[in-house]
């Protein structure tokens, strides 16, 4: 969240400085490791509205970096009932690329998993690169005018 929300404050002309504790892909985050999910089933329009923004400031990052960032291939949900049936009907609002399988369909599609109910498939979601997302947030921060340090403990 450091590194993207630096892009945004340098890329809005704003002078930033980002004081970070770590070296590069550390692992002591929530960023580290290859992949993240990227998931739109939402039924809170809020959510929904915040995933449309987030992939559309992906999508600009991505273009920027010249580095896919997105592998948007969809992902199932699957759970609660009353959840899954909500998140399909506020998604289908919004015309999302969805649909719906049931649990012997979904099994047969995906062996190995266990579903009890519908199944939900959401064609806009699927997984952010992080890794090659810091990098691009740091190139496009830097680009833009931040200041990045890494391994700084702490001001005095």
């Amino acid at each position: 969240m450091g590194l993207a929300t630096t892009w945004q404050l340098a890329s809005r002309g704003k002078r930033v400085l980002l004081l970070e504790r770590f070296e590069t892909h550390h692992t002591r985050g929530a960023s580290h490791g290859s992949t993240r999910n990227l998931n739109n089933a939402y039924r809170e329009d809020h959510y929904l509205d915040l995933f449309d923004e987030a992939s559309a400031l992906w999508r600009e990052l991505e273009a920027g970096s010249g580095t896919p960032l997105l592998g948007l291939h969809g992902l199932v949900s699957h759970g609660d009932p009353e959840r899954i049936a909500a998140a399909h009907d506020a998604l289908q609002a919004r015309g999302a690329d969805i649909s719906v399988v049931c649990a012997d369909e979904a099994s047969a599609r995906w062996a190995g998993m266990k579903f009890e109910g519908n199944v939900l498939i959401g064609r806009e979601a699927g997984i952010i690169f992080a890794a090659r997302a810091l990098d691009a947030f740091s190139s496009a921060a830097e680009a833009a005018g931040a200041v990045i340090q890494r391994g700084c403990w702490c001001l005095r």
